[in-house]
């Protein structure tokens, strides 16, 4: 892996990282003269980081798609394969991987499902899985930048362990037990914390100083709340557990060991394992109109109406809806805004009710666009 030149002050780094950014999210390739103008920076200056970002196979040359006239000026555009990350979701039933080059394009996805939920024999099958991906889609090692692993669960960066993961059936697992099974850079992070991250990062630059809380609706149901960009963990990294939340007092029981949770009543489990059949067979047989099936997701949907008001109530910011389940609630939208709308107070337009962009996948792609962002970093 190529490296690139150290530097000798924060300014000069914070001037060659502005140069790369700038040309990292150019819509297409810039002229040195760009850089210069845009970053207010002379032109000396432009072609000495342009330079060593180009040393680093960072950027490349590049002829601009409409040239002025006579021989074509030169632009520069970022080299999107120098670098990749990998994304990996572990939930209760499947292993999901994914790897993005630079511009977080998708270059290899695969999954497979979880055989047990063992401890040992999760991990192992999650280490081989990974092994097999890597081999399979020809990733060479040297361009790798780390691996982002998403958990339904809730982690303690002080003691680095996940300490609960009621869907997994895992209990205060050290990270290090994953990490040192691998031979690259591991990272774990909440599922729903890596898919608000990947919900910001496609946020258009005029809304990134909004804050937003993210819904993620899987057969777990988890959440987050993010202030001007940054996730808000609280003090014992446990905040936005909208999932186990209570919303019926002694109610239905909950993965966790509690009654009356929302994961109870909108988790994907209370319309598959809890029924005895598959999710997709759920949705089928209640699209073919089976009565007992549409009532029960009506139910689920009046009781994710309360647990949204609440949202809205507590925080005042936009909610999105992410995880596969979203997919299915987006198709009854117009009932649950009916339903958030009988216990508005405000009177107010539902239209801080969003889908997320990446519904299924924006966990992995979350967890991976962390190294890709913490690579960026240190240009």
């Amino acid at each position: 892996m190529k490296q690139i030149k150290p530097v000798a002050t924060d300014r000069r780094k914070k001037t060659r990282n502005d140069v790369y950014r700038f040309i990292y999210h150019a819509p297409s390739s810039v002229t040195k003269q760009d850089v210069a103008r845009e970053l207010n920076l002379s032109l000396p200056t432009v072609y000495q980081n342009l330079s060593e970002l180009e040393e680093a196979g960072l950027i490349r040359a590049a002829e601009l798609m409409k040239p002025s006239g006579g021989r074509p000026p030169v632009g520069y555009e970022v080299c999107e394969d120098a670098h990749f990350a990998v994304g990996v979701s572990v939930t209760a039933t499947e292993i999901s991987m994914v790897a993005l080059d630079m511009k977080r394009n998708e270059i290899a996805a695969a999954s497979e499902p979880v055989r047990s939920l063992e401890k040992e024999d999760l991990l192992r099958q999650f280490t081989d899985a990974m092994i097999r991906f890597g081999e399979d889609a020809k990733l060479d090692r040297e361009k790798l930048l780390g691996v982002g692993l998403t958990v339904p669960g809730v982690l303690d960066p002080v003691s680095d362990t996940i300490l609960l993961s009621p869907t997994l059936h895992l209990g205060k697992v050290p990270v290090r037990q994953i990490q040192e099974r691998f031979s690259c850079p591991v990272s774990v992070e909440n599922d729903s914390t890596s898919a608000g991250i990947a919900e910001y990062s496609v946020l258009p630059k005029e809304e990134r100083k909004k804050s937003f809380a993210c819904l993620y609706l899987a057969y777990g149901v988890g959440g987050a709340v993010f202030f001007e960009g940054k996730p808000w963990y609280g003090e014992n990294h446990r905040s936005a557990e909208f999932g186990h939340m209570c919303i019926v007092p002694d109610g239905l029981p909950c993965s966790c060991g509690k009654k009356g949770c929302l994961e109870a009543y909108i988790g994907a489990f209370r319309f598959s394992r809890d029924l005895g059949i598959s999710i997709d067979t759920f949705f089928e047989e209640r699209d073919n109109g089976n009565k007992e099936y549409q009532d029960l997701w009506e139910d689920g949907i009046a009781h994710l109406a309360i647990a949204l008001s609440n949202i809205r109530r507590a925080f005042d910011c936009d909610v999105i809806l992410g995880g596969f389940m979203s997919e299915q609630i987006a198709a009854s939208m117009e009932l649950l805004q009916q339903k958030i709308a009988e216990r508005d107070i405000f009177g107010e337009n539902i239209s801080w009710l969003k889908i997320g962009k990446y519904p299924r996948k924006a966990g992995i792609y979350g967890a991976a666009w962390s190294w890709i962002e913490r690579f960026i970093d240190e240009i």
